[in-house]
């Protein structure tokens, strides 16, 4: 009797669970703008960095983001690539602010020792553009290089703040001929 009870609970349950339609407010988000999920760093650094990204991110009303993995494949294994991925759990956990999702993601997996550099929304394309991810990146690669993964993730929070004042200011960093992105200053 108690396993008949019990087998009917859990079905109620699941319909119940699949009944349920999900609205924009309902979706998933993370509780940080850093999720380490790969124990990069000690929770003295990962604190730092989350009122680092705070800070900025509610400064420049854009989402400033850090998801480290160990492997995004148990994530999502029909991702056809990891650019698909980045950008399907930028949607899937809601990131960004205001209507547009304004926001830059700085996602890795550590298994490929892979990453991907997502902005969404105008506000963050005008900050972001691909000149500037690429002078952003060779702010941290080294570092990454050397596994020095906070030395790395300071990077890239001081360029994003940096690209974001000169968007703000009506300067984004674009494409400066005869400089390399090595060259270009944040």
């Amino acid at each position: 009797m108690k396993k008949e009870v019990l087998l009917f609970l859990l079905f109620f349950l699941c319909l119940q669970c699949f009944s349920m339609k999900v609205s924009a407010e309902e979706q998933p988000t993370l509780p940080y703008y850093v999720s380490d999920v790969a124990g990069l760093l000690t929770e003295e650094q990962r604190t730092f960095l989350e009122e680092t990204a705070t800070r900025v991110s509610e400064k420049y009303a854009c989402g400033v983001y850090l998801v480290t993995l160990p492997d995004y494949r148990e994530y999502d294994s029909s991702a056809r690539s990891y650019w698909d991925f980045s950008q399907s759990f930028y949607k899937r956990y809601n990131l960004g602010i205001g209507e547009e999702k304004n926001g830059i993601l700085l996602i890795m997996s550590l298994e490929e020792r892979d990453y991907s550099i997502l902005a969404y929304g105008s506000r963050a394309h005008y900050a972001f553009t691909d000149y500037g991810k690429e002078v952003l990146e060779s702010s941290f690669l080294d570092d990454f290089r050397s596994n020095d993964w906070y030395g790395g993730f300071q990077d890239y929070f001081r360029g994003c703040e940096n690209l974001l004042q000169r968007a703000e200011d009506g300067n984004p960093l674009d494409v400066v001929f005869h400089e390399s992105p090595e060259q270009a200053e944040l």
